[in-house]
């Protein structure tokens, strides 16, 4: 007996300490045996659905001795049997026996074990026999040796099949007539362990396994840092492994597996996969119906939707769907695996293999789904994800829903519901206040004039007042009245006139803010802690953002532990308010006043802090600090929405010097931030070079890699007194050759 390697894609081990062989067993008989050789244009491994004949049970006591499937067909003059396990041994470990009847009634050769249960009618013609370690002897009814059939036979230890390979068929098979059978022994015993039902070779598939895969808490998008461990994230896995969407993706891309997602697809997501190089990608497997975007009905949770047909809608309005989940071993609980760390798990579990398998051996199973959070979901390891989807695809036993199966059987909808126990999550009530607070917003968004500012106030509150979790969502409450500043700047940008006033409550808070606006700039100054919460231009092109806050694209940032809502727009401590906000620490409430042109703001000892007076190009500040007080900090929020076009991390860019910076797009709007004192510059693309690789552990990222897209922060050194000028460019004029 000669044993050969075959060679497959994609094997990984099913443990880190353990290398296990897929072994190529050629044998020509149990006499005579010489060396023979695959040929390579033999096709032993891809079976398709019309090839399955029979599906067996979990009866047997030990995997490795459960049958599961049995699979037949025949290529020219070959004849091919292929068995599934429920889960094999690094060798048989079995005495595996097919009992052939091709002439059906012409004898009476049975089958005797010490405990078989001979079907009624049933004989043989030929029997093959694969004892524990492979070798393969082929006897006819007159118990008679055939030495002239040469048999391949693959064994994969990973995938749990073997398959048999009659070259040159010498047995007489014929469709309508043949029949086998399948039995399984212990090595060297009478005693069956397993046995199927007698098939023909030529009988129709019986049902599939349907499975459909479903996550959500998909992809973080907020900063490049979330969005590189996101897609290809270093020890973010379960066992301290790479974890990601790419590794996910590249595997159902691989096996054409469709895959439905709550949360993937939306506009956010996107534009960080296009400024990461993935975008192409993912729009090439959503229009390939790969990548499914699945909905829930908010006024009906139980009935479920698909976005537009048209695939350039990659913004969908995602629902209820982050608070329930499907465990990973398909058990029917809501408790997901408990893992050791120090084994590495490459494999689909035993028990997610049972189920599916008694799924599809009754037809009145309810559809499994896989998936749930995908940030505690194995399947973002890449060795995982690569062992569970060639498990899956190389079963044809197992259905993975497409878009189409869905659309086409209404009622499995109501299978999903009920597996899932779709439920919104538990929500403290608003107070008071925050009703107010929102039917304030809501009412002046209805009433505030279509320009850019009311949509990017409307992207704002609907992020703000989305669904989450019960403690982020008290905590994005606490940001909601901030939103006054923007309603205020949009009604500004429809009738650009000039306003000096430190009148307004714009944020509800039963305290005054500042205005300071001219026809081409609108500035916000906010007396309690001293801070600039928004700039703004407008020009032949249209309004621009020039500063805003961190709130504005991201709230809880930080640890949650931390979160106090109490404290309101301080309760998230990573915030970065405004430009010139005191540290939280040295948190202080000023009184502002107008005089010739300035706005001053006078601190508890009557002192003033800071004064601000506009220029022809943008804004001028003077600033008297205590000695110890930190750096100040000036974030750079520029037409932000910039990232919502193609190829849009290339745009911008960042001139600096020791006191002086300038951020901006290449060909539009620019902020140059000239100080005093020295100064230093970060931003969300300082790392633009590393988004297109894995997460590195070993590289030192920029602070700009954490800041949300796509923002830049100056940073002013302290002095006793400085000065900072925010002066807008003209827009650069094309270059010319």
């Amino acid at each position: 007996m000669t044993v050969l390697l075959y060679c497959m894609r994609h094997i990984h081990y099913k443990n880190k300490t353990t290398l296990m062989i897929l072994g190529l067993i050629i044998c020509l008989g149990l006499a005579g045996c010489q060396a023979a050789y695959l040929d390579p244009g033999t096709d032993l491994v891809n079976w398709k659905y019309s090839d399955l004949r029979l599906l067996d049970p979990v009866d047997s006591l030990e995997p490795k001795q459960d049958l599961i499937a049995l699979y037949t067909r025949k290529i020219d003059d070959s004849f091919q049997i292929r068995l599934d396990f429920l889960d094999l041994d690094s060798y048989l470990g079995n005495d595996i026996y097919i009992a052939i009847d091709t002439n059906p009634d012409s004898n009476q050769n049975r089958l005797n074990f010490s405990n078989y249960q001979n079907p009624a009618g049933f004989s043989w013609d030929y029997l093959v026999k694969i004892n524990d370690f492979g070798r393969i002897s082929v006897i006819d009814n007159k118990k008679t040796s055939v030495i002239n059939q040469r048999i391949n036979s693959v064994y994969d230890v990973y995938q749990d099949w073997l398959v048999l390979d009659f070259i040159h068929n010498r047995i007489p098979v014929y469709p309508g007539f043949t029949k086998l059978q399948a039995i399984v022994t212990k090595p060297g015993s009478p005693l069956v362990v397993d046995q199927t039902d007698p098939f023909n070779i030529d009988t129709l598939p019986p049902p599939k396994s349907k499975v459909l895969l479903v996550f959500w808490n998909t992809f973080s998008s907020v900063t490049p840092a979330q969005a590189l461990r996101s897609w290809a994230g270093a020890h973010s896995g379960l066992m301290s492994s790479r974890h990601g969407m790419k590794y996910l993706l590249d595997d159902v891309a691989r096996t054409y597996s469709p895959v439905f997602f709550y949360d993937f697809l939306s506009r956010e997501n996107i534009s960080a996969l296009d400024y990461m190089g993935n975008d192409d990608e993912v729009t090439l497997l959503v229009s390939r119906n790969i990548i499914n975007s699945i909905l829930i009905n908010k006024e009906n949770e139980e009935v479920f939707y698909f976005e537009e047909e048209d695939k350039s809608i990659l913004f969908i309005d995602y629902g209820y769907a982050h608070y329930f989940d499907f465990p990973y071993d398909c058990q029917q609980t809501h408790e997901y695996r408990t893992f050791e760390k120090s084994d590495a798990i490459l494999s689909l579990s035993l028990s997610c293999k049972v189920l599916m398998i008694s799924t599809a051996n009754n037809p009145s199973s309810s559809l499994l789904v896989f998936g749930g959070d995908f940030a505690l979901s194995p399947l973002g390891d890449p060795a995982v994800s690569s062992e569970v989807f060639g498990y899956i695809s190389s079963h044809p036993w197992i259905q993975v829903l497409t878009r189409e199966d869905l659309l086409a059987y209404p009622d499995m909808f109501s299978a999903i519901y009920a597996q899932s126990a779709v439920t919104s999550p538990t929500r403290i009530a608003d107070s008071d206040h925050e009703t107010q607070v929102k039917l304030k917003i809501a009412d002046a968004l209805s009433a505030s004039p279509d320009n850019r500012l009311t949509q990017l106030t409307q992207s704002v509150f609907d992020d703000l007042n989305g669904q989450a979790r019960p403690d982020l969502a008290v905590l994005r409450a606490g940001y909601l009245n901030q939103l006054g500043f923007l309603l205020k700047a949009a009604e500004w940008a429809a009738a650009p006139l000039p306003i000096q006033t430190c009148t307004l409550d714009l944020d509800f808070d039963d305290a005054s803010e500042c205005i300071f606006a001219d026809q081409t700039k609108f500035l916000v100054i906010e007396p309690q802690g001293g801070y600039i919460p928004f700039f703004f231009s407008i020009d032949a092109q249209g309004v621009h953002q020039i500063i805003g806050p961190t709130w504005e694209f991201v709230v809880g940032l930080s640890d949650p532990s931390t979160w106090q809502p109490n404290l309101g727009i301080r309760a998230d401590s990573a915030q970065i308010l405004g430009a010139l906000q005191n540290p939280f620490s040295e948190w202080e409430d000023y009184t502002a006043q107008i005089e010739n042109d300035y706005i001053y703001l006078i601190d508890n000892r009557g002192a003033i802090s800071r004064s601000f007076t506009l220029t022809a190009d943008g804004v001028d500040i003077q600033i008297q600090t205590p000695p110890n007080a930190t750096k100040t900090l000036i974030p750079l929020a520029v037409d932000p929405w910039t990232r919502f076009t193609p190829d849009w991390g290339k745009l911008y860019f960042l001139e600096k010097s020791n006191r002086s910076s300038t951020w901006g797009l290449h060909s539009g709007i620019r902020v140059r931030i000239s100080s005093s004192v020295p100064i230093s510059t970060y931003a969300f693309n300082d790392t633009f070079s590393m988004m297109s690789k894995p997460e590195d552990p070993n590289f030192d990222y920029s602070p700009g890699h954490y800041l949300p897209f796509p923002m830049a922060v100056v940073e002013v050194d302290n002095s006793d007194e400085y000065s900072i000028s925010v002066d807008i460019l003209p827009l650069r004029e094309p270059a010319t050759r």
